[in-house]
């Protein structure tokens, strides 16, 4: 039985650094309680254990009030208290994929404008930057994994969210555990940024453009694999790029042409490659969609 949450991806770049990331999980809700001193632990206080993993807290939850609490660069203390199944019903809302955006969008020319592409693919390459180094972020993750609130039947745009799934430890108590994972694995998920990047650029599916490339699905209800898609992907030419959208050649090459990524992760130099993730994907993006959208207009445009 699988679990599902939902980060919301905060839109905000940060023009010197990438910001640490705010996220609103749907099953849980955040009291904020500000305190230098963590509880003392006694009987009638359950929010006493500070949070070091939270996916390993959300994931396999223990039955009590709290979660825990997690601690910010000032001291103060943030406790996780799940809600009641009522308020998750209520908080419940009706959610679109990007994927079935895409597929529309060839249909409704106007539901999903560049401008509005341009914010999303801002978006998803600082959170990329803010979710490297946890289990929040796939090795593949694909235009299924992000999805919009509706309202009115209108996508919010402006607040993706991404959507992971958990297996909980105890539905499978004959398994022997795995080995832990690498918790930096930027190639893939680099590769995954500039599909989306190429996707939202033009507005469509990638398998869309398969006249690009010679190779085919085995046959036309296989699925797609990552390897076609980033075959198609590498197909569009910088210039082609371009001539769509100037705001996506640059970074998208540089998610499909990451410069020494191999070398420097094995050499454990991950803050350089985080840094560059930064000037060359996630900066020029938000730099270039700023300027030719302004803030107010991207607000505005779409609705």
């Amino acid at each position: 039985m699988f679990t599902q949450y939902k980060y919301r991806l905060d839109e905000e770049v940060s023009i010197t650094s990438a910001k640490s990331p705010k996220f609103a999980v749907s099953t849980v809700s955040i009291d904020s309680r500000c305190s230098e001193v963590p509880p003392a632990k006694d009987k009638t206080t359950l929010q006493s254990d500070m949070i070091e993993d939270i996916c390993h807290v959300i994931k396999d939850p223990l039955p009590r009030e709290s979660l825990g609490y997690l601690v910010d660069e000032r001291k103060n203390r943030h406790e996780l208290i799940p809600t009641s199944p009522l308020d998750m019903k209520l908080q419940q809302e009706a959610v679109i994929t990007l994927d079935e955006v895409l597929k529309e969008d060839a249909m409704k020319l106007h539901r999903f404008p560049p401008e509005k592409r341009a914010n999303v693919a801002t978006i998803l390459a600082s959170s990329l930057l803010q979710l490297q180094r946890t289990h929040w972020l796939k090795d593949n993750w694909t235009r299924k994994d992000i999805f919009f609130v509706t309202r009115d039947d209108k996508p919010v745009f402006d607040q993706p969210y991404l959507s992971q799934d958990f297996i909980p430890a105890k539905s499978h108590p004959e398994t022997a555990p795995t080995p832990p994972q690498s918790a930096f694995r930027p190639k893939t998920s680099l590769e995954c940024l500039g599909i989306l990047l190429t996707e939202l650029c033009f507005g469509s599916p990638i398998e869309s453009h398969q006249h690009k490339v010679q190779v085919r699905p085995l046959s036309p209800s296989t699925q797609p694999n990552h390897e076609f898609n980033l075959a198609i992907a590498h197909a569009w030419t910088w210039e082609e790029i371009w001539a769509e959208n100037p705001l996506f050649p640059d970074p998208k090459y540089s998610c499909l042409s990451f410069p020494n990524l191999q070398g420097r992760v094995r050499e454990g130099k991950l803050d350089d490659v985080i840094q560059d993730m930064y000037v060359l994907i996630a900066k020029p993006l938000y730099d270039d969609m700023v300027v030719r959208w302004p803030p107010r207009m991207l607000i505005s445009a779409g609705d």
